[in-house]
């Protein structure tokens, strides 16, 4: 397109060379009837260039220049002013692609035989008819030889548009079609979501029905299992249930009477009491009754143990006595085993420690009532303050003698 601009101008030359022409100056020429040669070969490149364009030229069957001769040119020439116009739409004809090859190419050859004469400011000297036309045949020659250079191109841009614009095209239906389909993706991407959440979900509780599931098999499992055991129980209970009130007789009196004894003694008197009870008939259960484990079970005795009671059987009778009595404990303690099970049992319980004597005693005890808190009174003489006599201490439980170690 570019080399297409450039080429206008030249035709703007050849039109610009036949406006200072007119009809005058072509009537002269016509006038002629033996014009100089080269006057005639510029005149006969016109009469090959309107070939077939103007009905005044006469063609052969392959469309080239019939006759030649001055006459022709004449001919051509009967009019003047029209031929002036045929010229100066040349160009028309050149841009429409009518204007066939041959007659360029025979318009070109006459104009190389001529040379340097043909050029227009020597032919200007012959005939100025004759100078502007052969202005208007080398810059017409120029103009088509660009616009055959430039046509090629022009066909090549049209193509490449045209494939541009159907390459347009398919990316928009393409570009229309992902859209769409990301769209597709987008919904689907959604759902699987949705239905992978859903699965999840009830895989989950799928787990916890399993579990729950597993969980009571094995309850109805140890129900069964533990059945027979259940109804063993029951017998046994209802059987207990008969020999209970011997049973507590025999551990309320141990607790009441013997935590003051040593082991031989509280034997001694157990088997009396119990020989006693027998005489009356007093359902007992047992030859001898075993007052520990009427007071305690063997998980508390484990704990006391664990707060550093010894575990020998006097020191957990004693530490039964302790748990089951209604008053105060006064404990006889030589080996300081005792002191120290209490204190580590009733440290959470915010354990109170108070001596006899001490100034600040009464306050000690009247803070532990108030509170709740459990009191431990040390190193207790033979004689009690009359401060701690039951009715100065309203509400308090009295003592009891408990010996450990």
């Amino acid at each position: 397109m570019r080399d297409l601009s450039e080429a206008l101008p030249l035709v703007e030359q050849a039109e610009a060379a036949l406006d200072v022409l007119d009809k005058k100056e072509f009537n002269e020429l016509k006038a002629l009837t033996r014009p100089p040669t080269d006057v005639h070969t510029v005149c006969e490149t016109a009469l090959h260039l309107l070939a077939g364009l103007d009905p005044f030229v006469e063609v052969d069957k392959k469309g080239r220049v019939k006759d030649r001769s001055w006459k022709s040119v004449q001919k051509m020439m009967t009019d003047p002013g029209k031929f002036l116009l045929t010229l100066k739409g040349y160009k028309a004809y050149i841009d429409d692609g009518s204007v066939p090859a041959q007659n360029v190419e025979e318009a070109r050859k006459l104009k190389d035989s001529l040379g340097q004469e043909f050029l227009p400011e020597n032919m200007k000297k012959k005939s100025q008819a004759a100078g502007g036309l052969s202005e208007f045949v080398i810059n017409i020659i120029k103009y088509y030889d660009v616009v055959c250079q430039v046509e090629p191109k022009k066909r090549s841009l049209q193509d490449a548009a045209e494939t541009l614009e159907k390459a347009n095209e398919r990316h928009r239906e393409v570009t229309a079609m992902v859209k769409d389909l990301e769209e597709k993706l987008a919904r689907l991407v959604a759902e699987f979501d949705q239905a992978l959440a859903e699965k999840d979900e009830v895989m989950a509780e799928a787990e916890r029905c399993q579990r729950k599931l597993d969980m009571a098999q094995r309850l109805v499992g140890a129900l069964s299992a533990n059945g027979v055991i259940w109804e063993q129980t029951v017998e046994k209970t209802a059987e207990d249930l008969i020999y209970l009130p011997g049973s507590s007789l025999v551990a309320c009196s141990f607790a009441a009477y013997l935590g003051v004894f040593s082991r031989e003694y509280r034997n001694t008197a157990c088997k009396t009491f119990v020989e006693f009870l027998h005489e009356r008939e007093v359902p007992l259960g047992r030859e001898d009754p075993d007052p520990l484990q009427v007071l305690s079970t063997e998980a508390e005795q484990a704990r006391w143990c664990s707060f550093g009671l010894p575990s020998d059987r006097v020191s957990l009778e004693n530490g039964a006595v302790m748990m089951c009595s209604e008053r105060w404990c006064l404990i006889i303690d030589p080996q300081m085993q005792g002191i120290v099970w209490i204190k580590n049992k009733e440290a959470e319980k915010n354990l109170q420690i108070t001596r006899m004597g001490n100034p600040r005693m009464v306050q000690v005890f009247e803070h532990s009532i108030e509170a709740g808190f459990p009191l431990l009174v040390e190193n207790m003489p033979e004689h009690i303050d009359a401060v701690l006599q039951p009715e100065t201490l309203q509400g308090v439980r009295w003592y009891r003698m408990v010996h450990i170690g």
